[in-house]
């Protein structure tokens, strides 16, 4: 899937990313939210642990290049 880019500068439905520092988290955007500390956050679906959603604000997050193997494939 390509890490298409929607207006606003959020990210599409489906794009890989990961946490930029700290513990490791690594997904999919499943979903969006806001708050007022928290304008624009995106909820991640874990490729290591199917089902399991963390969300974390836009600053956060990178992406991940599609050539980068899933976690479960690189057998992490």
């Amino acid at each position: 899937m390509n890490n298409a880019v929607l207006g606003l500068g959020q990210y599409a439905i489906g794009t890989r990313m990961r946490k930029k520092s700290g513990s490791s988290w690594q997904g999919r955007v499943v979903g969006y939210y806001s708050t007022s500390l928290t304008p624009v956050g995106y909820c991640i679906e874990s490729e290591r642990e199917p089902g399991s959603v963390q969300i974390y604000p836009a600053g956060a997050l990178e992406l991940v290049p599609d050539d980068v193997l899933d976690v479960q494939e690189a057998g992490a």
